[in-house]
């Protein structure tokens, strides 16, 4: 079966930062952060492009489901960035 991987830089998405961190929470290790991309890959078809449409309907409802806002989420994130701040301004204060 042809293999199809897509390879797209998180900025060129056009999602804001918190969809962005909700998309890489979702993808987990498809996420590349040192090039700060995701990387979607699909073999379960025949065709390369049955793969490729797959692949690009699953890229879609990620974003899609990305821009939602997710309450549960988006406030563990805002606690885990005040957290982040918070410990940089101790560090810088020592």
């Amino acid at each position: 079966m042809p293999d199809v991987k897509l390879r797209v830089k998180l900025a060129d998405l056009g999602l804001d930062p918190l969809a962005q961190q909700r998309l890489i929470y979702m993808t987990g290790c498809r996420y590349k952060p040192n090039k700060k991309e995701l990387v979607l890959t699909c073999e379960k078809f025949p065709s390369r492009i049955e793969n490729k449409t797959y692949v690009t309907h699953q890229l879609e409802q990620l974003m899609q489901v990305a821009s939602q806002p997710d309450p549960e989420f988006d406030e563990s994130y805002a606690r885990d960035q005040a957290d982040r701040a918070a410990r940089k301004l101790l560090r810088y204060r020592h």
